[in-house]
This record gives C-alpha cells, structure tokens and sequence, in this order.
C-alpha cells in the first residue's frame, strides 16, 4: 500500500506500537504525529526511545486497567508514572499490588489483588502523588508462532480475549510448539448437535 501521512496523536499497546514504528522506519508508513500513548504493555526505555526515533514526538506512557480504568501516566518524554492516587488507595508488595478503588459506586473494589508488580520511587516535584517506575510486572503471555514464511509472528492475547460465539461459554487456548495450538471451547449444555457443531465452526 502507498505510505499514508496523518498529524495526530496515537495510543495502543506497546508491542502493536513498535510494530508501526518498523513499518515508518521502513517507510511503508509516513505518520506526522504529535504525541504517542503506550498503555496495557510493560515499556521499557527502549521502548520509548524507538518510538521517540522513529515517530519523532514525545510518548506518554499511560497505566491502566478494566478494573480501576485510568490509573496513573508518565509526564511527556518521562519514564516515571505519576500515579492518580486521589481516586484509588495503592498498596504495594513484592510480587502483587493491591488497590481500592471506592469511585465505582456499583461495585466498589475494596483491597482488589492485581498481579502488576509496581515499584514506588520518591515523588520529588510530583508531590502530594506517588510515581512508580515504568510497569515491570505486567506478564501477559503472547503466543509467538512460525508464519507461512518461517518468520516470528504473533497473536495478541488481547485479540483472543475477543472470541465471542453464542453458545460459548468459556475457552482456553493450549500452546503445543512455535506452529500449532489447540483450542478447547465449553458449549452451553442446551444445545443440540447441529447447534454445537455450528458454534465449533464459528469459533
């Protein structure tokens, strides 16, 4: 496709992110942007530095989650996140977090365990906010399979979240090497034959 050019700003996760910034590298893409966001991923400093070369723009990277939404963010072409604490109470340990967040009215999260790992460090200029360093413990598993041309290539766990199928009512994908998976699907106990083997084929 011809190089397209845009004069925006863009967030994602970080992994898509630099998937974009090897494709501007390669000029298969031409993007003007103002700003970059990073979220749902660990970013590391070389992370940030390939998208700031190869967007040429500061990144903000932004730390979130379903549960407690926008958390915290790191101030443009920073590392550190700055986390928004007057919302949600912190507690950190070595291997987890810990967080309550009192704002959802609906289901308030009181002492919610999440498995982000997060590293305080002193908040200077921040102040009265914590900051904590760039996520490291966020571990998602991104399965990572050989293409049709023998290259690396990989399925977002976020793209397979998105499997919804009528009748489905829970599945788990099991890694068998770099080329093959299975993929194990529960059926709702209502449905007959053809119906179960409709919601197969769909999945």
């Amino acid at each position: 496709q011809a190089p397209s050019s845009c004069s925006r700003s863009t967030a994602g996760y970080t992994t898509a992110l630099k998937i974009l910034a090897d494709k501007q590298r390669a000029g298969v893409l031409r993007l003007n942007l103002m700003g970059v966001g990073t979220a749902g991923e660990v970013t590391t400093e070389g992370d940030r530095a390939i998208l700031q070369q190869s967007f040429d723009c500061n990144v903000i990277n932004t730390y979130g989650c379903s549960e407690h939404l926008g958390m915290g963010s790191s101030l443009p072409g920073g590392s550190e996140i700055v986390l928004a604490d007057h919302e949600l109470i912190d507690e950190f340990f070595e291997d987890h977090s810990v967080i309550t967040n009192l704002f959802n009215y609906t289901l308030p999260l009181i002492r919610y365990r999440m498995a982000d790992i997060l590293r305080p460090v002193p908040a200077g200029a921040h102040s009265p906010y914590l900051v904590i360093e760039s996520l490291v413990g966020r571990n998602e598993l991104q399965p990572v399979f050989k293409n049709r041309n023998g290259c690396d290539d990989f399925v977002s766990p976020h793209t397979i979240n998105e499997v919804f199928v009528a009748g489905v009512t829970r599945f788990q994908m099991h890694l068998l090497g770099d080329t093959e998976f299975k993929f194990l699907v529960c059926l709702d106990e209502r449905l007959g034959p053809d119906e179960r083997e409709a919601c197969v084929v769909a999945v």
